[in-house]
């Protein structure tokens, strides 16, 4: 059994939103996580299984983070792309919602993560 959490914990975070592994890499949202300052704008955390401990590989959010767009209440992985749900994020229309694609996130420093 191991317990994995954020970095620094936040209040509120929804850390376990949603849950995706394959192939020993873990991506958990924390959809209601205020990301920059903006509120329940939403993360995605990722850690890589060694042996039987989890290392952090780092984390994702949109780069158009909106508040309350609960970016990773969905996930979902191929061995080519994560997808990521934000339900609520608003572009045009309050609340219409988006799904942001990323290419296979081996690479921590690219397309997102920090």
């Amino acid at each position: 059994e191991a317990r994995l959490q954020a970095a620094v914990p936040e209040a509120g975070a929804g850390l376990g939103s949603a849950i995706d592994l394959r192939a020993g890499r873990l991506l958990v949202g924390a959809s209601g996580e205020n990301t920059d300052g903006i509120a329940n704008s939403g993360r995605v955390h990722a850690w890589q299984r060694s042996g039987t401990d989890w290392q952090p590989l780092g984390t994702l959010q949109a780069a158009d983070a909106g508040p309350f767009a609960f970016f990773g209440r969905s996930i979902a992985s191929t061995p080519g792309s994560v997808v990521v749900g934000g339900p609520l994020r608003a572009s045009v229309n309050p609340a219409e919602g988006s799904a942001w694609i990323y290419p296979d996130l081996d690479v921590i420093g690219a397309d997102g993560f920090e």
